[in-house]
């Protein structure tokens, strides 16, 4: 008689231990991301400066396979401003923000080119900047690449002291 009433007896205490004592969870807002608008400010499409660290890394990715849904729009993005050499001789560097992802092993990132016109320059590399530019692809032989026309850089922090 005992062992048949201590399982039920068992899992009607868990499941009052589990449940009857925690407060009530405050309701959160899930940070939602699409192409409408992410940010309150209406010049920005999508803004990757709102959303978490996981979240920012997949939607870049996303921009890459996927750049004719972003073409157009203003991108909102913060990271690390990098240099890369050319990829074919003659050609000028890439510039371009990058971020990693949660775990930190792994960056991924948007070219950046200066809007013609604009009286600003390229920052140091390793700073951390915040730009608004208008999403953009191009032929390079014959692989589409995918980039931000920006006007100017936010510098939020100066490059790191080696």
């Amino acid at each position: 008689m005992k062992k048949k009433l201590f399982v039920p007896l068992s899992l009607l205490s868990a499941f009052f231990l589990l449940t009857g004592c925690g407060e009530n969870a405050e309701e959160k807002t899930p940070t939602k991301l699409s192409l409408s608008g992410v940010s309150q400010n209406s010049e920005v499409d999508v803004d990757l400066t709102q959303i978490s660290e996981t979240v920012r890394f997949a939607e870049i990715y996303n921009m890459i396979i996927d750049p004719e849904t972003y073409e157009g729009k203003t991108v909102r993005m913060t990271g690390e401003f990098r240099k890369f050499p050319a990829m074919e001789e003659g050609s000028s560097s890439y510039y371009a923000i990058v971020v990693q992802d949660a775990g930190a092993c792994c960056i991924q990132g948007l070219e950046v080119i200066l809007e013609e016109g604009s009286t600003a320059s390229y920052p140091e590399r390793g700073s951390m900047v915040t730009v608004d530019g208008v999403f953009e692809t191009y032929q390079l032989n014959t692989v589409t690449l995918c980039r931000l026309r920006v006007q100017e850089f936010q510098i939020d922090r100066p490059p790191a002291e080696s």
